[in-house]
């Protein structure tokens, strides 16, 4: 069991990165070395969002199982928001940065599969952490 909570930990930080990389490139962050002010909010707010988007993931547990709150219908909604996010941003980001933007089918089917796989590491871990 702690193998694979460490694995699924080292899984979802990656999901975390490819999210900040996936959002990244959808900003058209053009050079990070520049670090131009425009490029450097954009890279702030990236950062930011992909950190929210992981915590909701990292949360799941919490939010699906205490439902008694008031607040709890909003939290569900919220991170369905994220999750959705999450898979495309990953996705992206995984197409980014391992392929380059250009795939065959078979990379293609590598890439799904792998989105799927580091996408739930968050949620499978917010299960095993508890447990």
């Amino acid at each position: 069991m702690q193998i694979l909570l460490i694995i699924t930990g080292i899984a979802g930080l990656w999901d975390g990165f490819t999210t900040f990389y996936g959002i990244t490139e959808i900003m058209n962050v053009s050079d990070v070395m520049e670090l131009k002010s425009r490029e450097m909010t954009k890279i702030i707010a990236s950062a930011f969002f992909a950190l929210v988007i992981t915590g909701f993931l990292f949360g799941t547990k919490t939010i699906w199982e205490r439902s008694s709150h008031s607040i709890a219908p909003i939290l569900k909604i919220l991170w369905l928001i994220a999750f959705f996010y999450d898979v495309y941003t990953s996705f992206y980001g995984n197409q980014e940065f391992i392929f380059h933007g250009h795939i065959n089918d078979e990379q293609m089917m590598m890439l799904v599969g792998m989105t799927i796989l580091v996408s739930g590491s968050p949620i499978i871990y917010s299960y095993l952490i508890n447990d």
